[in-house]
């Protein structure tokens, strides 16, 4: 049994860094869906964006089960634009990080979407199927609206921003667990290259 400490500000010693893979997600892989989702939504817990869909500065716990409810929804749209780094298989630090995770399987430590040009938006018919009509009814109304209002917000300073052309590739919601941050996931080279 292999065990890990933590250093003072509580990430891994660079040489406690497990081995990684980066692999594409896929609608069937629903625990690699609900790890990444989860990933993303402790990441994203106190951003201000959030803070404002969700209301309550002080309601983490509400905020977490709402962000991870949406992440998920939104990967299931669109599972092969989301990719993820797995570490494994699950050590003492990155143990319950992702929900749905089996004690034998690799950890997801990292997660980010790639959103090709090529790529449709969701249809309505897509976003209904998914569950997404029932945030008022989960989670109240107020993150609904404000959910919509952000979407539109952003939807507009982007088209503002490309000129209404859709040829971008965009990266969205790059995210690791802060127990690996700082050994160099999401930089161009692993560490020791």
């Amino acid at each position: 049994m292999t065990t890990t400490t933590t250093t003072d500000d509580g990430k891994l010693p660079a040489a406690a860094v497990p081995q990684l893979t980066v692999k594409r997600l896929s609608a069937g892989d629903p625990n690699a869906i609900k790890q990444a989702a989860s990933v993303m939504a402790k990441a994203f817990l106190r951003s201000p964006v959030y803070l404002y869909m969700w209301g309550d500065d002080d309601d983490d716990a509400g905020r977490e089960a709402f962000l991870s409810f949406l992440f998920e929804r939104n990967i299931q749209l669109r599972p092969q634009c989301c990719r993820c780094v797995t570490a494994g298989p699950a050590t003492p630090e990155s143990k319950g990080h992702g929900r749905g995770q089996r004690e034998d399987e690799p950890v997801v430590v990292c997660s980010f979407m790639f959103i090709d040009p090529e790529v449709t938006p969701p249809s309505l018919w897509e976003m209904i199927s998914v569950g997404l009509l029932t945030i008022p009814f989960r989670f109240g109304l107020t993150p609904m609206l404000r959910l919509l209002e952000c979407v539109r917000y952003f939807g507009q300073s982007k088209d503002k921003v490309l000129g209404g052309e859709r040829r971008a590739l965009q990266l969205e919601r790059m995210t690791v667990l802060p127990s690996f941050q700082g050994k160099g996931i999401g930089s161009p080279r692993p560490p020791g290259d």
